[in-house]
């Protein structure tokens, strides 16, 4: 279409390239919203059996830096165990008391898993791959659909890592998410940040057309809120965020496991220079209305 609608903020958006999948021996069409920066996949793959089958889960699929084989049965060796303990850390700036808390889109539940075991929070994930499944069978606390809606409006926090760019209607999943959250219960919505794109947004290397389905900018993400029952506000840029940074970089870097020579590294310094570069904590959280 020439003048498709933006889904975020109703303005015109323009066809800006196409991008071929790895896996699917599909062409995806990407779509950019110039007034708010929302850029999309307007032909999304939605075989998800094939995108998240047992090879995506072990680095095989559309997302080579995916590992949960080693995540699950190595959490203390896993480099994703600094991530793991700095959400427990952000979560509960300003708010130290005990917290009921949902992770979005959990995988294999090794947050859940981390979070479980300190005994504190009241925590729960959710996610429909396989992987959910094993950890839920070796008691992961993982809801399915019908468990979650008997906790509509009873969570203090959700966390969604790494999901919203996966999903094709955001709008729709933020609504079933301000469901799920009390008055006043915060949204974390982790995403690479669209204004970091090159100019030729088509050639942005996040673009994975199979998986990455929806790109935001601050601006989008903040009326998608808007628009599904949120306020917005800015994203606590704690010591805690340095230290997520740290095992982004590392994942990136394809180091799945903790060492001497990563740990002697400056990360103080590098996390900050990546938050410069990627401007991921300009995107705001969510606030339930």
């Amino acid at each position: 279409m020439l003048n498709e609608a933006c889904p975020i903020c109703g303005s015109s958006t323009a066809f800006v390239g196409s991008r071929g999948g790895s896996r699917s021996n599909r062409v995806y069409n990407v779509r950019r919203c110039h007034a708010c920066g929302y850029g999309y996949i307007e032909n999304p793959w939605s075989d998800f059996d094939k995108i998240y089958d047992e090879n995506y889960y072990n680095g095989l699929g559309s997302d080579p830096l995916i590992d949960y084989a080693f995540e699950f049965e190595n959490p203390e060796l896993s480099v994703r165990g600094y991530e793991w303990d700095a959400w427990q850390e952000l979560v509960h700036h300003k708010f130290p008391q005990k917290l009921k808390w949902l992770d979005v889109g959990c995988g294999c539940g090794s947050l859940v898993r981390h979070v479980q075991n300190r005994n504190y929070d009241n925590v729960f994930g959710y996610d429909t791959g396989t992987w959910a499944l094993k950890a839920k069978k070796v008691g992961v606390s993982i809801l399915n659909d019908k468990e979650l809606i008997s906790h509509e409006g009873t969570f203090d926090v959700i966390t969604a890592i790494d999901v919203i760019e996966h999903i094709a209607d955001p709008c729709a999943a933020l609504r079933g998410w301000r469901k799920l959250l009390k008055k006043g219960g915060r949204l974390f919505v982790v995403t690479q940040n669209a204004h970091c794109a090159p100019t030729q947004f088509v050639q942005w290397s996040y673009i994975e057309p199979e998986i990455h389905v929806s790109f935001f900018t601050p601006e989008a993400l903040t009326l998608a809120y808007k628009k599904s029952g949120f306020g917005a506000q800015a994203f606590p840029k704690t010591n805690a965020w340095h230290k997520i940074l740290r095992a982004r970089i590392l994942k990136n870097l394809k180091i799945k496991q903790k060492n001497r020579l990563e740990a002697a590294m400056p990360w103080w310094l590098l996390s900050r220079l990546a938050d410069w570069k990627l401007k991921m904590s300009a995107m705001p959280l969510g606030i339930a209305e």
